[in-house]
């Protein structure tokens, strides 16, 4: 690097005759620094507003988790074969096996297995302990 190369070098970063650090005064600096801090700030203060939003938004007397975390569409009982339900109306042999897993999978929330559970009713929420699984509603309907 030659003499003249090294002065304008330092001439880039730093040149005392007009006062200009990286080609920029002190002032535009300062304006560079302000725009940054109000847009960022803003950007703070919107992401801020959304998250108060949301929180705003949730219900505390209903369950953040449930038992289906899917919100769409679900089949009970899942067949071994995807979901192409074949039987006939004629034959009841064809169609047992998907009522006895809907029996099975219905069991836990009959009367005989909640019979020490209480009604819960409207505002008046509590958490009821059972030997086998958590439920705070009753199902009026025998299998």
């Amino acid at each position: 690097m030659t003499k003249k190369d090294k002065k304008s070098f330092n001439r880039t970063l730093a040149y005392r005759a007009t006062g200009e650090f990286l080609g920029r005064t002190v002032k535009n600096w300062g304006l560079i620094l302000f725009f940054y801090l109000v847009f960022y700030g803003f950007l703070a203060a919107l992401f801020s507003f959304t998250v108060w939003a949301l929180l705003q938004a949730l219900n505390d007397e209903v369950p953040k988790y449930r038992q289906i975390p899917s919100p769409g569409l679900t089949v009970f009982p899942k067949p071994v074969s995807g979901l192409h339900f074949s039987f006939s109306l004629s034959d009841s042999k064809s169609y047992q096996g998907y009522i006895d897993d809907l029996k099975k999978f219905l069991k836990p929330y009959g009367l005989e297995e909640q019979k020490n559970l209480t009604v819960c009713t409207s505002g008046n929420f509590f958490e009821q302990k059972c030997p086998e699984y958590t439920a705070s509603f009753l199902l009026p309907y025998t299998l």
